[in-house]
């Protein structure tokens, strides 16, 4: 289970009107099934992005997964997908670091450092999250452990 780290932007428009919203939302999921032994295993990251590549163990604890697929445009519309590409750091399967290319909520580059990087084991160890629109529109934020969801800034706009 590799989430996106959930944001509340109290100014992000809504489409019925008024402000105030979640971004960098997303339910994800990685397997990396072993094909070789010692060698790269199989990457496959799915949830509303779909990548495929290979996942490579750098010590005991790290590794790092990359892959190229496609990503859903919009969750109204299924069909409408577009090319993505991804790369994501974890220790012991627990997600610390990803970049998503072309991605979902129309951003053409998604960043999200996890919760343990700064203040491992620690409650306020910080997570944060940046993205870049595909108008160059900029949505930032910032979580902590103990929070399910963080608070962020956004100039990106949801499409109809």
């Amino acid at each position: 289970d590799w989430p996106h780290q959930a944001m509340y932007d109290p100014n992000r428009p809504r489409a019925g009107g008024g402000h105030g919203g979640l971004v960098n939302a997303g339910q994800n999921f990685a397997a990396r099934p072993a094909l070789f032994s010692g060698g790269p295993r199989a990457f496959v990251y799915f949830g509303m992005t779909t990548l495929a590549g290979l996942s490579h163990r750098l010590n005991a604890e790290d590794s790092v997964s990359w892959g190229m697929g496609a990503a859903i445009v919009h969750a109204k519309d299924p069909t409408t997908t577009r090319y993505a590409g991804g790369l994501f750091w974890d220790r012991n399967d627990s997600l610390m670091a990803s970049l998503i290319v072309n991605g979902t909520e129309d951003l053409k580059v998604r960043l999200n450092l996890y919760p343990g990087i700064v203040g491992p084991g620690s409650w306020w160890s910080p997570g944060l999250f940046l993205g870049v629109g595909r108008g160059r529109e900029v949505a930032a934020g910032l979580t902590l452990r103990i929070l399910p969801v963080g608070w962020a800034r956004s100039r990106v706009s949801p499409r109809p």
